[in-house]
């Protein structure tokens, strides 16, 4: 697939993760958690993703509010649906969205001085 401009994944990741206002507010129907489709064969119907990464879940704890898992998994579950509906590589996007987003650089004081200082990768994930 064609390399994904600047900004266009992360763009288009917080678009599509975000409730349409169309629907009062509330989640679309792409976002359905009965859907079974990416499930885990033998596995109950609200499982997510067959490969379901350390960074996948992660980036659902750091989407969920008030304790509901469920929830932000399914708004992912259904970004990733919308993006491979659209004919893109989900998993290609997701990471281009991450990597978009994740600082570089992190300042620190360091005798009253404001000192840039690199950030490990898990670290500046958690910044994203």
């Amino acid at each position: 697939s064609a390399p994904l401009p600047p900004l266009h994944g992360a763009a288009l990741l917080r678009r599509l993760c975000t409730p349409s206002t169309a629907t009062g507010g509330r989640l679309s129907g792409a976002l359905d958690p009965s859907a079974s489709e990416g499930a885990i064969v033998g596995a109950d119907e609200g499982a997510f993703l067959q490969s379901e990464s350390p960074t996948h879940a992660r980036f659902v704890n750091m989407m969920m509010m008030h304790g509901k898992k469920q929830i932000a998994r399914n708004i992912l579950r259904g970004a990733f649906e919308m993006l491979s509906s659209a004919g893109h590589d989900p998993q290609h996007v997701f990471l281009a969205a991450l990597d978009n987003a994740r600082p570089a650089l992190e300042m620190r004081t360091m005798a009253r001085l404001q000192v840039p200082y690199p950030l490990n990768p898990r670290r500046a994930e958690m910044y994203a």
